[in-house]
């Protein structure tokens, strides 16, 4: 019974070596696992700052991008109100030229009528002294 009792006893301590050795490879898996996690998290916190970091450098271009926008955009229709006044004098100019032509137009009119006055004038006047002329050699 004493080797019985010794022979129960090596087989309950083989069973317990073997289950402190599974014990200690599930808590060398665990460490592992807890290693890897804690990895990880420490992974998706480096992440996480990098994205925070990009959003804060996104929204700074964007602001940037809508600053510039609004400066074109206010430039713009400083150029639609520089163009609309331009083609307003264009147009102004354009109606002046149109006014200066006409009245130069009537000036050549009045001019060409005068000159062809001068001419009927001067034929008559030429006629007119032929005829004294003819009639101061009858009077002779």
């Amino acid at each position: 019974e004493y080797l019985n009792k010794n022979v129960t006893f090596e087989i309950a301590k083989e069973a317990e070596k073997k289950r402190a050795e599974e014990m200690q490879k599930k808590l060398l898996s665990l460490e592992t696992d807890n290693n890897k996690l804690t990895s990880d998290i420490s992974n998706s916190e480096e992440e996480r700052k990098k994205l925070e970091q990009l959003n804060l450098e996104t929204k700074k271009l964007c602001s940037e991008t809508e600053t510039k926008l609004k400066a074109a955009i206010e430039e713009t229709e400083q150029s639609e109100i520089v163009m609309q006044d331009f083609e307003a004098k264009q147009i102004a100019l354009a109606e002046e030229r149109d006014r200066i032509s006409a009245e130069l137009n009537a000036e050549r009119e009045k001019l060409l009528s005068l000159s062809n006055q001068h001419a009927t004038v001067t034929r008559e006047k030429e006629d007119h002294l032929s005829t004294i002329g003819a009639l101061n050699s009858e009077i002779d």
